[in-house]
């Protein structure tokens, strides 16, 4: 499994697009490809027709990926910025798990928020 994260700084640069697209091609070519939304914004999410009311978040529904079709699943976006050092020990458990579900797939593609994120 091949994992790429999109960042920059600056926003407005392409990032989520890029995510999209490149997952969309992958998947095309009979990949199965798992794209994670950690913008807060969500737009990934909001492109792809996912935006539960009231809630949104990889803490919250992280079991709650969205299969689009049968090679491309999208993980929502989060409700909260976290810093790694600073998880508790349930959500380190959800990066775990989070890892292990990225090995089901044959491509995992993370779009970010713009500027600093320490893990």
């Amino acid at each position: 499994m091949a994992v790429y994260t999109l960042a920059n700084m600056k926003g407005g640069v392409a990032k989520t697009t890029s995510v999209l697209m490149l997952g969309r091609i992958a998947a095309e070519q009979g990949k199965r490809v798992l794209l994670i939304d950690l913008d807060l914004n969500g737009q990934l999410s909001r492109l792809l027709g996912h935006w539960p009311a009231g809630q949104a978040g990889i803490f919250t529904d992280w079991y709650e990926t969205h299969t689009l079709n049968d090679a491309l699943t999208l993980l929502p976006a989060p409700g909260a910025d976290f810093p790694l050092d600073g998880l508790t020990v349930e959500e380190k458990d959800l990066v775990e798990r989070i890892t292990a579900e990225a090995r089901q797939y044959d491509l995992c593609l993370i779009d970010t928020p713009s500027g600093y994120m320490p893990f």
